[in-house]
């Protein structure tokens, strides 16, 4: 019989400042308990990859600050220039359990003037065959965000966001991309504004043995230019509607204090849902910024 532990991260959790969210330290999560087997390796079953609150910061684990460098802009945001070099992780050292059931990812990120155009992967894992488990592509030919994903029945199950709010997000403007993945729908937030939900088919647990990559051509692989401030899966797919955008740069501020009470009173309501960094998230944001 196979045991159930839940996932902990050796990291801070609590709140974050939005101007440096991407800085502070969660650490990789880590399994307590005695277990041989993965999830999405098809040996054995695992109830839980992570409790609520508990979040991956892909910016961390894929060290790329360290290794390219940040730089400034003229908010004062840090950010990092991706392109020159590919971005690449065995996926079982990023989530050694998979993926959640559901999660929220969230990223903000400006194309560059050679990606505007492009169609790539924001993010995506591959097993060892090279077969896709999960991705996010953004087509700037056909201005669509998608969100594909392995299916329990068929090969692939997607989501396709297209629609003129969706074509404000190809340009050379800071923008941050929110998906709320559930177990029978996809939600789109683009710059904190509810853009669409579709439903979706049932999706497979991901193969871990295999990579997790960020910034890819679709047709070659070839890194793609653009500049990221935060990459963020949290465990808690409700996390994506509840995000604010302060922290993209010359942003307007999306949340003030007079609505501070309301959105109290919306955390309230939805208390076994929802996380404590997600309540901290949207509290700092309304206070950082007045």
């Amino acid at each position: 019989m196979v045991s159930a532990f839940p996932y902990e991260a050796t990291g801070h959790g609590g709140c974050r400042v939005c101007a440096v969210t991407h800085l502070q330290p969660s650490g990789p999560p880590v399994f307590r308990g005695n277990h041989n087997s993965a999830r999405g390796s098809g040996t054995g079953l695992f109830l839980c990859v992570c409790v609520n609150g508990r979040r991956f910061d892909l910016m961390e684990y894929f060290s790329v600050t360290d290794i390219l460098g940040g730089r400034i802009d003229d908010g004062q945001s840090l950010y990092v220039r991706l392109g020159t070099m590919p971005i690449v992780q065995q996926t079982e050292d990023v989530f050694p359990q998979g993926l959640p059931d559901e999660y929220a990812f969230v990223t903000t990120f400006k194309f560059r003037k050679t990606s505007r155009r492009e169609d790539w992967y924001l993010w995506q894992i591959y097993d060892k065959y090279g077969i896709p488990q999960v991705s996010i592509r953004l087509d700037g030919e056909n201005k669509a965000v998608e969100y594909n994903a392995v299916g329990l029945t068929k090969d692939a199950v997607r989501a396709v966001f297209k629609n003129p709010e969706v074509d404000n997000l190809f340009d050379r403007n800071w923008h941050k991309i929110a998906l709320s993945v559930e177990a029978k729908s996809v939600s789109l937030y683009l710059d904190c504004k509810h853009i669409q939900t579709l439903p979706i088919e049932d999706r497979e647990d991901i193969d871990i043995h295999g990579k997790t990559v960020i910034g890819k051509r679709v047709y070659d692989s070839v890194p793609i230019d653009f500049d990221l401030q935060r990459m963020m899966i949290y465990c808690d797919s409700k996390h994506a509607e509840l995000e604010t955008c302060c922290d993209i740069p010359n942003a307007p501020v999306s949340i003030t204090y007079s609505k501070v009470g309301f959105y109290i009173f919306l955390l309230a309501q939805r208390v076994k849902r929802l996380s404590a960094t997600a309540v901290a998230h949207l509290m700092s944001c309304s206070i950082v910024r007045l």
